[in-house]
């Protein structure tokens, strides 16, 4: 199964087989005015990667019950991989219309809208959630993340302590205080955030995650001068991610400082490689300090 597709399947929280598809639908047993098994078929699709067909299921059940919430919620999802982002937000507006205290439908939207660069509006959207339920995870975290865009890091900071006091083995948050606390200057409080962000994240667990905290925790190390821990964290985050672009562009840097000028140049290569250039003046430097072009 696709990843991103199995993750939107597991986020949705709704166990859909034939027999779990008897749910309370605003205190009263639904009584369902289509068949049961198109939706199976539509979720099938779904973890399939199969977008448009389960569009059309959900779209065929929602015709059949326009209140049937689920569907509109599963056809959101697809309509947001399929990169159909108004689509999606017109199924969230149906989902709210119908019941307007849904915290999961604010936060999913939320998050869309935090997509789309639309960050007052998904704020808005992550506050409904948190109102209806204070003790959304998700939420909270969220609604961080998008402090973190604005730079509004204490804010941040805050949101993702709640997120912590609701799961302390939430990685992401501890990740993303990390990074909220680095851009503050607070490079102890950066590294122990940092630190239990990787150490959460074992097993082949996290890679995405772990990249981001290898690659913040060099730029600490590097700006303390400890080029060694720097270059080695950078080279933790290239084997995470071959085609991360961050980590080779500072380990370049971090490569210059030692007067390491091959490997420096084996970094821009690698850069290169990936279709990027490497800054400038930085490039400058590198030929003149190693007499070489490239």
């Amino acid at each position: 199964m696709n990843p991103k597709i199995k993750k939107i399947i597991a986020r949705k929280g709704i166990v859909l087989s034939l027999m779990a598809l008897f749910l309370l639908v605003a205190g009263h047993l639904y009584a369902y005015s289509f068949d049961i098994e198109d939706m199976d078929k539509g979720v099938k699709y779904l973890q399939e990667g199969k977008l448009n067909e389960a569009i059309h299921q959900f779209t065929k059940i929602i015709q059949q019950d326009p209140a049937f919430i689920p569907a509109y919620g599963y056809r959101a999802d697809a309509l947001r991989l399929k990169g159909d982002s108004n689509g999606a937000l017109s199924d969230y507006d149906a989902i709210i219309a119908i019941t307007p205290k849904d915290a999961l439908t604010y936060n999913n939207r939320g998050s869309l809208y935090k997509q789309m660069g639309e960050l007052e509006k998904a704020i808005t959207d992550y506050n409904r959630a948190i109102e209806i339920n204070p003790e959304y995870l998700l939420a909270y975290y969220n609604r961080g993340t998008v402090y973190l865009l604005q730079k509004e890091y204490g804010k941040a900071i805050s949101d993702f302590n709640k997120a912590l006091e609701l799961d302390s083995k939430f990685s992401f948050a501890y990740l993303n205080r990390g990074v909220a606390y680095y851009e503050q200057d607070k490079f102890k409080q950066a590294i122990s955030n940092l630190n239990k962000s990787i150490e959460l994240n074992t097993e082949g667990r996290g890679e995405r995650s772990n990249y981001k905290a290898f690659t913040y925790r060099g730029l600490i190390y590097y700006k303390e001068k400890n080029l060694d821990q720097a270059i080695s964290d950078y080279t933790k985050a290239t084997e995470l991610n071959p085609n991360g672009v961050e980590a080779y562009n500072n380990r370049a840097e971090a490569y210059y400082d030692k007067g390491e000028y091959q490997k420096s140049w084996d970094d821009i290569h690698s850069l290169e490689a990936l279709g990027v250039h490497g800054d400038a003046e930085f490039m400058d430097k590198l030929r003149k300090a190693s007499k070489k072009e490239k």
